[in-house]
């Protein structure tokens, strides 16, 4: 049985992967997880497809790498339904280890550092590379290939019609507002259950800018907006259905001015019809759409927006 030859030698993947074509590779594991579903049962399976996804990360060739890993995740969904409970806890593990080597950093504890950021990169990989920077311990074209930005909006549109959005391999920056609604869509769709984690530097000044995501083709979409205004923000999640902006849900949150000032990590969970937006680990709003969520995602600022300077975002995780 192929797969099951597949299966007995995982534990020398990485070892063979260094003389081997990883696109290949990740796809023959590809073939034989689909194999093994039939032959021996999902938990055979979902170990082949979580070595194809480490595999996967080795693929230089920003279109190719996202192509087959978008196949390989919604496999892996299929197969195992708590894979993304599973990945977005190894993210917030990598978090925490990349925050402490951080802390040690500042310590002057750089090979201490070094070993919590390697660490957090074998919960989930890439999740490093700012802090690494930080370190000096960091390739700058490996982290322009790898960069979640380069995945995701490697194409993108400016639906209002506006340009000048620039996105760089750590930063996503807009053009000024003045006086205009702006937004930013990339080449990814998501439906379902998924989340997106994502970092706004908001600025001192009263701020209305949003995450957007299931964008279709008819120009319907989502959002999770921020309105941020001295101490106080507003969190409120909306449909914007070709005629109206349905407001779905909304909540009041504190946000100081060095938050406001600093990169404030925000996030929006989908399952379906089920929406939850939040910024940082516990202001949060919730609210349900009345179909399931489907469509691409980006970047959203408001022309009511009192600052009108460039507003500053970057992806750190997308989860289907």
């Amino acid at each position: 049985m192929r797969w099951l030859t597949s299966l007995v030698v995982l534990g020398t993947t990485t070892c063979l992967a260094a003389q081997e074509d990883p696109e290949r590779t990740a796809r023959q594991l590809l073939a034989d997880a689909e194999l093994a579903v039939e032959e021996s049962g999902p938990e055979a399976a979902a170990l082949l497809l979580r070595a194809a996804i480490r595999e996967s990360n080795r693929i230089v060739d920003d279109s190719a790498r996202r192509n087959l890993q978008t196949r390989l995740e919604s496999k892996m969904h299929d197969i195992d339904p708590i894979w993304g409970d599973e990945a977005r806890a190894r993210i917030r593990g990598s978090r925490a280890l990349a925050l402490e080597a951080k802390n040690e950093i500042k310590r002057g504890w750089r090979r201490v550092a070094s070993v919590l950021l390697d660490a957090a990169d074998r919960l989930a990989p890439g999740s490093a590379r700012e802090v690494r920077r930080e370190l000096g311990d960091v390739d700058e074209a490996t982290t322009a290939t790898l960069s979640l930005h380069a995945t995701h909006f490697g194409t993108h549109t400016n639906p209002m019609g506006e340009s000048g959005w620039q996105v760089g391999a750590d930063e996503i920056v807009s053009p000024p507002l003045q006086g205009k609604t702006i937004m930013l869509v990339g080449n990814t769709e998501l439906r379902g259950k998924f989340t997106l984690d994502s970092e706004i530097r908001l600025g001192v000044e009263p701020t209305k800018v949003a995450i957007l995501f299931g964008y279709t083709p008819e120009g319907h979409y989502h959002l999770f907006e921020l309105h941020s205004d001295l101490n106080v923000a507003e969190l409120r999640l909306f449909r914007w259905d070709g005629r109206q902006m349905v407001e779905l849900g909304r909540q009041l949150a504190t946000l100081t001015r060095a938050e406001r000032a600093a990169w404030l990590p925000v996030s929006v969970q989908v399952d379906q019809t089920a929406i939850e937006g939040r910024i940082g680990d516990i202001e949060q709003v919730r609210g349900t759409t009345s179909t399931e969520v489907a469509g691409q995602f980006g970047f959203f600022a408001s022309k009511d927006s009192r600052n009108q300077d460039p507003i500053h975002v970057r992806l750190t995780s997308v989860m289907p």
